[in-house]
């Protein structure tokens, strides 16, 4: 799966939001924890469901400018087909479809 450009608008709102959080140690893990959802895989994209689970969390804070970059990222997305699939059937004697 790939992402539009935008996506690097809506990471730097994003981490913007979330290292803005980090008051002390305790807070500065738990920024790195939801920060690690924007890590990239070994073929340098985003996984799609670690973004659900972001916007997620951006629900739950209720920030429209968290909620606004997680939006931007999702709308970047672009799914490319990894598989096609064909399906045969062959009627039997009795006409039936298996």
């Amino acid at each position: 799966d790939g992402y539009r450009d935008t996506v690097e608008d809506g990471i730097a709102i994003v981490k913007e939001y979330i290292e803005g959080l980090a008051k002390d140690e305790k807070t500065k893990a738990l920024v790195s924890m939801v920060l690690r959802l924007l890590a990239r895989d070994a073929k340098g994209t985003l996984k799609a469901s670690r973004i659900v689970q972001l916007r997620k969390v951006a629900m739950e804070t209720g920030d429209d400018r968290f909620i606004e970059g997680v939006r931007i990222i999702e709308e970047a997305y672009q799914p490319e087909v990894s598989k096609q699939f064909i399906r045969a059937e062959i009627k039997n004697e009795n006409g039936m479809w298996k």
